[in-house]
């Protein structure tokens, strides 16, 4: 037995009259309407099994016109019934119903296949990708079958409206409301038989004729991988940037291009900033480019000791999250990358805290931590006080001390007065951090708070660093290295030197030699 397959066009038909932008007509009425659930309806030649339900949106009483004996319908309430009888013929049938309420009409297809119907085993549009203009139009799409299927759309601006044939040529018809958004809109048309299935996607252009998906992008200083750019756009469009250490590679798409943008490397200790142009006609886009500066690594050696054990933090969560292109979510925190960070939703959060769930399963014990400000966006936040709580592994959470850090932009490493033993959680409440202020609606204190990255540690804990480095003279990797080992490393003073042996800005000079021996002077 064939299976029954039906097509819901998915649509919303709306009819109305009066203006579109004024619900009530001259009188204070509220103007008429008539909505459909779908409009069309396909069935194999079996027929329906029972009722099909189509729901009926009006503004008024409403009733159903039809003149086939092959198919039956009923209305109650807001729903018309229709039921459709097995097809004992040898040829395609199609009715429509015709809805009626007030001056008002929508109609509704009812189309039925022959027992003789065969069903495609190859369905293949010319296109797989359709684009439209924001008006209102048609859209003839050429398909290429050896049989009947079905076709639905999953949008209800895009209405299948016929099949036509044009010098042995098949072309599915559909007509496309008008678009008023920003943005582009898509929709995906899907042709189905019992043996085959594909489908197309449209997209339909909004008042916005150059899309691109970010406004700003930051690279750390040195060997930075591609970062990508969508770029969607109507027409040809140019590229300019104002910097000469900013480059980029155009990949063509269908619809959309990809922009791979690369940056040389930082050698200067400042921040530096592009801005790329993208223009096509009278639109025109920008995207601020952003490079942090030469890391410092001379002091690096002086926050965590050789040997001392890192810490691995499982998950962090905070009292709120600032959301804009980038997001700051307290996960960044520890991702052993100080150009990413959390930072707070000041202007809700009123009582900033963050908190950590730490893996003591070994016993581990923390001994201290680095604290590194969240500086790359000069977002502020940087902690002032701040008090410190842990949760044991009895869930029996205690306040530890209070610190006071200062509001400083330097990383920092705070020893506790005595180690902390079983903590599987650590919480910081900040009470105060820089650029906070009286600003609140009603006149509340506005907390920043973030954090660039911070780390716990257990002091005299034995890590190899023959792991990443070729001896023990420390000023060689071994050959194939990624940064993902070095990043592994727990120990910050290894790690350091490593990411400088790995970005070539390690200085070398004087650290290894070879010296030969002299007698004294006053020796034979």
């Amino acid at each position: 037995m064939k299976k029954l397959f039906y097509l819901f066009s998915l649509i919303a038909l709306v009819v109305s009259i009066g203006s579109c932008t004024n619900p009530t007509d001259e009188g204070g009425g509220v103007n008429p309407s008539l909505t459909l659930e779908y409009d069309t309806l396909r069935v194999s030649y079996l027929g329906t099994d029972g009722v099909e339900y189509v729901e009926v949106q009006a503004s008024g009483e409403w009733q159903v016109l039809n003149d086939a004996d092959w198919v039956l319908t009923s209305s109650e309430d807001n729903l018309l019934g229709v039921e459709v009888m097995p097809n004992q013929t040898d040829e395609l049938r199609t009715t429509s119903l015709t809805i009626v309420s007030q001056e008002l009409q929508a109609k509704f297809v009812v189309m039925q296949f022959a027992d003789s119907t065969v069903e495609a085993s190859r369905i293949i549009p010319a296109d797989t990708i359709y684009v439209v203009d924001n008006n209102l139009g048609l859209l003839a799409v050429e398909v290429a079958s050896d049989g009947e299927y079905a076709v639905s759309t999953d949008a209800g601006w895009l209405q299948w409206s016929e099949q036509s044939t044009e010098e042995a040529t098949t072309f599915e018809n559909f007509v496309y409301d008008a678009y008023y958004g920003e943005y582009p809109r898509y929709a995906t048309v899907t042709f189905e038989s019992e043996n085959a299935s594909t489908s197309i996607k449209i997209m339909q252009w909004g008042s916005d004729k150059l899309i691109v998906d970010k406004k700003s992008m930051s690279f750390f200083f040195a060997k930075v991988e591609p970062q990508t750019i969508t770029v969607t756009a109507a027409g040809d469009y140019e590229i300019s940037v104002d910097a000469d250490w900013v480059n980029y590679e155009v990949v063509e798409g269908v619809l959309d291009d990809q922009l791979l943008v690369t940056v040389a490397n930082n050698t200067v200790t400042e921040e530096r900033k592009a801005t790329m142009t993208i223009t096509s006609g009278e639109f025109t886009k920008t995207i601020t480019i952003s490079q942090e500066a030469l890391k410092d690594y001379k002091d690096f050696s002086s926050l965590a000791a050789p040997g001392d054990r890192r810490i691995r933090i499982l998950s962090a969560e905070a009292t709120s999250t600032y959301m804009d292109l980038n997001s700051y979510t307290p996960d960044k925190s520890f991702d052993n990358t100080a150009g990413t960070g959390w930072r707070n939703d000041e202007n809700t959060d009123y009582s900033p805290a963050i908190g950590y769930w730490l893996d003591t399963s070994n016993g581990e014990q923390l001994d201290y931590f680095e604290y590194t400000p969240f500086t790359i966006y000069g977002t502020g936040g940087y902690w002032g006080e701040v008090e410190v709580y842990v949760t044991d592994s009895n869930n029996k959470t205690r306040k530890v001390e209070t610190i006071d850090f200062g509001m400083s932009d330097q990383p920092s490493v705070h020893y506790f007065k005595e180690p902390l033993t079983d903590v599987k959680y650590i919480q910081f409440n900040i009470i105060t951090g820089s650029k906070s202020q009286y600003a609140g609606p009603s006149g509340e204190y506005l907390t920043y708070a973030s954090v660039g990255e911070i780390a716990f540690f257990q002091k005299a804990i034995h890590e190899d660093p023959l792991t990443v480095f070729a001896d023990w003279s420390l000023s060689e990797l071994k050959e194939g290295v990624t940064m993902e080992q070095i990043r592994a490393l727990r120990s910050p003073f290894y790690r350091s030197i490593a990411e400088q042996i790995f970005y070539g800005v390690y200085d070398g000079e004087f650290r290894i030699c070879k010296f030969r021996a002299y007698p004294h002077p006053d020796r034979d």
